[in-house]
């Protein structure tokens, strides 16, 4: 199996700390994997490095870490992944593609053909088309579950909403700074139920619920609101 097809797994190696990372992109993996490095003296990177998000994939060096899913599941480490609710993590994929910050992901909106004038909207029905049709499923929107496909065989599972204290709770291992774009956070309007629709498979894999069960539980929830 060549590194290419190694690396497209995203699961890296770290016996420094008996664990093996399960990368989901939109889920702090760039920060997370260039945290390990960092503690572990793998890597060196500078400020804007850092802010790209890109010390990590530059040094080849660094290839070693990545294993494939059989390796993971017999090597005797803890498996460890980030999970993000699915609203959030496709607001943030969103914003990331809508509002590029630097050269580095203005080329990630070319590559996934990501139309600048696309509402939030317009974005969820071209990851529906690309899902249903199996082609140019980008790895910014591929379902959480494709990448780890079982919640089950992790013994490590971190929260992206309760992050610093789900992963103090679980990890001896300092917390690394979360750094996301200015517009990361946008809010944006967007059509709740055909989301759910879309990645019904993550909502009910990972434990998350839809929003319409979640106003149900409101005392403010009016069954003909919006």
């Amino acid at each position: 199996m060549s590194d290419k097809s190694i690396i497209a797994h995203n699961i890296t190696c770290w016996p420094e700390f008996g664990l093996n990372y399960w990368g989901i992109n939109k889920n702090a993996t760039s920060t997370i994997t260039m945290h390990f490095g960092q503690l572990v003296g793998d890597i060196r990177y500078t400020d804007s490095d850092i802010a790209e998000g890109v010390a990590w994939k530059l040094p080849e060096q660094n290839h070693f870490r990545y294993i494939t899913p059989t390796q993971a599941l017999t090597n005797n480490n803890r498996n460890f992944c980030v999970i993000r609710d699915p609203y959030s993590r496709f607001i943030s994929c969103y914003n990331h593609l809508a509002n590029p910050q630097h050269e580095v992901q203005l080329n990630t909106q070319k590559k996934t053909r990501f139309d600048p004038d696309w509402t939030a909207n317009d974005f969820m029905e071209h990851i529906a088309e690309t899902l249903h049709t199996g082609k140019k499923i980008n790895k910014h929107w591929r379902p959480q579950i494709d990448f780890i496909k079982d919640l089950k065989r992790f013994a490590v599972v971190v929260r992206m909403e309760e992050f610093d204290e789900s992963w103090n709770i679980q990890l001896d291992i300092p917390v690394p700074d979360i750094t996301s774009n200015t517009s990361s956070h946008e809010h944006h309007l967007f059509d709740h139920q055909r989301l759910y629709e879309i990645y019904k498979c993550d909502f009910e894999a990972l434990g998350y619920e839809s929003k319409i069960s979640r106003d149900k539980q409101s005392p403010l929830f009016s069954p003909t609101a919006d």
